[in-house]
């Protein structure tokens, strides 16, 4: 039964996944046949000139700067809403969801009025803030589950032996954070990568990004440039969690290493 579930799941996810090959590589595929009857990767060449790979790296960029400072902020206030005890606590950690409860349309316009207020609309900065502030709240409500399990039992240890506070945030409690930490990045860089409505308001049609390049195909029916912008998404998003992947198994590996030599 777990085997058969299994199969049923891959298969629900690879399905999608080859539809959007096959019409993003489709030559001729005329109807009723049921597969093309050529491919072609020339759209794909056509796709990725040099102006869409300026926008699909600046939007790399821009996003994982989203992410990276949703990440910054959200470590310190998990922190806090986990281990000390101040009056509101509980109000304040239900704050925190409002970018996510509230509608959408409603908040993105309280954005727009204050960051016309601060007169940085209409440019870069302001759409890397608003997408950290949307990914906050799934930070802190991950972080905060992770801290209450963690603690401050073993960093009060260490200050005990005689580590300095900074100290032993930095050698004892950031490394069992860490895969928390950098799951919540690449959590968060994905929100940020497919933001559409939000840049487009935002970033007022100037600041562009890869979603705002591929979301008037999809719209428009344009199936085979549609499918080849979502697999390059796809793509991303998949190489995005391998390489953060990646970094913690070696980084578990390496102290692995260290603590077998050391023994």
């Amino acid at each position: 039964m777990k085997k058969l579930l299994l199969f049923l799941c891959g298969l629900c996810i690879l399905l999608p996944l080859g539809m959007l090959v096959l019409y993003a590589f489709a030559g001729r595929w005329p109807w009723p046949a049921l597969f093309p009857e050529s491919f072609s990767a020339a759209r794909l060449y056509d796709t990725l000139d040099g102006s869409t790979l300026s926008v699909l790296l600046r939007s790399i960029g821009s996003s994982f700067l989203s992410a990276l400072l949703s990440t910054l902020v959200a470590a310190p206030a998990a922190r806090a809403i986990a281990c000390y005890h101040f009056p509101g606590k509980r109000i304040i950690r239900a704050l925190l969801l409002a970018p996510v409860l509230l509608p959408s349309t409603a908040y993105f316009v309280g954005l727009q009025t204050l960051f016309t207020r601060l007169g940085i609309i209409d440019t870069t900065l302001a759409v890397i803030l608003s997408h950290a502030i949307v990914i906050l709240p799934y930070g802190v409500w991950t972080l905060t589950d992770v801290m209450n399990s963690v603690g401050l039992g073993l960093e009060e240890q260490a200050r005990s032996l005689g580590a300095s506070p900074f100290s032993a945030l930095a050698t004892v409690t950031l490394p069992l954070l860490l895969p928390a930490l950098v799951s919540v990045t690449a959590l968060g860089f994905v929100i940020s990568f497919g933001q559409y409505f939000l840049t487009l308001m935002i970033g007022g049609g100037r600041v562009r990004t890869f979603a705002m390049l591929a979301v008037p195909y999809i719209q428009g029916g344009d199936r085979q440039l549609s499918a080849l912008y979502s697999l390059i998404f796809v793509g991303i998003s998949a190489g995005i969690y391998s390489l953060f992947g990646g970094i913690m198994a070696r980084h578990y590996k390496d102290a692995a290493a260290i603590g077998k030599g050391a023994m």
